[in-house]
């Protein structure tokens, strides 16, 4: 299942967004389910590593493969932030 949220842009509603989806994610873990990567970046580090176990390692495999990071993006960023600050 997805959910597309309707968002306005402002920072309160980021932030009340975030929290939901980060709920959801937490509902769809109590039972056993997951979440795509791809949506959204609202999750915490213990909600992908619990979906995406080896997500680390290719973030590792993605950084020995293209050393320069001349592939990358908004996502990429963001996650390697998450990751390895």
């Amino acid at each position: 299942m997805t959910f597309n949220v309707h968002v306005d842009r402002t920072s309160s509603s980021f932030i009340r967004v975030s929290d939901a989806l980060r709920a959801m994610i937490d509902i769809g873990l109590k039972y056993g389910g997951s979440y795509s990567l791809a949506y959204h970046r609202y999750a915490i580090r213990r909600q992908i590593d619990t979906c995406y176990p080896k997500f680390a390692d290719f973030l590792r495999l993605k950084k020995r493969h293209d050393p320069t990071e001349i592939f990358q993006s908004d996502w990429y960023r963001a996650y390697k932030r998450l990751y390895f600050g």
